[in-house]
């Protein structure tokens, strides 16, 4: 999804410039949600901005879209396809990270032209590279501390204007979690992220401004099949019925944030609303590692045995 304030024509140039980023969100949802009046920030973005459904890299995966988004360069040559990188030797993953990829971010470029950045939870931003600004790494940054922000006395405002700020909701243990606590920490992730953004923009207003929102892409992973059982009349008991709330709930609360941003950031600033992929139900998977070894095409070798 993307939304952009109207331009000003000749005054472009002096405006200042916040990104708001939402994971995953999809028009299919906002439409249906701000036509109902429950989405009132993002409402008025598509009746007053200019919007449109954008094509997503390939592959559609939040490191490749973002790192797409941060560069402008497609994903073979920012060279950031997946979550993972393999070692060379060995087929043993390990996390990707922002010395992984090629390219200059945008933010980057703007500092060499003396235009302050703030950065905030833009996934595969980690380590936290040096720039004309300040930036908060985002996902997959391994933890909280200085190498996952610059300049690295920025931890401590970090956490003076958001106590609780957590990287992310942990999607992998997050599947073991009963489904009303995770939703709750996806809350708090959020609220703890909005109290972060709206903090740091406060304290140092920098001209060019973004910051990502991954809550709509955690629910849809766990809260989809609740959201489709209760929007095909299957939800029946009275957990179904408030899992069922759980994806538009959030999806409310992002246009809050969207609101309180807006408002903070003022009538000078052009403001863009994007997601780097949207979001549906999974029906099937292809695990290719599980077929090929079905297929006597792959052998697993215990680690310590080569």
């Amino acid at each position: 999804m993307h939304v952009i304030s109207e331009l000003r024509g000749p005054e472009l140039a002096q405006n200042k410039v916040m990104i708001i980023g939402l994971d995953a969100a999809t028009l299919d949802l906002v439409r249906a949600w701000a036509e109902e009046g429950r989405l009132p920030n993002l409402a008025r973005f598509l009746r007053e901005g200019a919007w449109g459904l954008l094509q997503s890299t390939l592959p559609v995966m939040s490191p490749a879209a973002w790192s797409t988004f941060a560069t402008g360069l497609n994903p073979g040559k920012h060279g950031i396809l997946n979550f993972y990188h393999f070692y060379p030797d060995r087929y043993e993953p390990r996390y990707v990270n922002a010395s992984h990829r090629r390219g200059s971010t945008f933010w980057e470029v703007a500092g060499q032209q003396d235009v302050r950045g703030g950065i905030i939870n833009v996934p595969v931003t980690y380590p936290a590279r040096p720039y004309s600004g300040f930036l908060v790494a985002g996902m997959l940054s391994p933890s909280l501390g200085p190498r996952m922000v610059h300049p690295p006395e920025l931890l401590a405002d970090l956490l003076a204007v958001s106590p609780d700020y957590m990287i992310d909701v942990d999607v992998v243990s997050g599947g073991n979690l009963d489904p009303e606590r995770f939703y709750r920490l996806t809350v708090r992730c959020l609220e703890a992220r909005l109290e972060a953004a709206l903090g740091l923009y406060r304290m140092h207003r920098p001209p060019l401004f973004c910051v990502v929102f991954t809550a709509a892409d955690r629910v849809s992973h766990y809260f989809w099949p609740y959201h489709e059982a209760l929007m095909q009349g299957r939800a029946r008991t009275e957990a179904e019925l408030t899992l069922g709330q759980a994806l538009r709930s959030v999806y409310e609360k992002l246009d809050e944030a969207v609101g309180q941003l807006m408002s903070e950031a003022g009538d000078d600033t052009d403001v863009v609303i994007l997601s780097d992929h949207g979001a549906g139900p999974l029906r099937k998977g292809l695990n290719l590692r599980e077929l090929l070894i079905q297929e006597g095409l792959l052998a697993e070798v215990p680690r310590g045995a080569v």
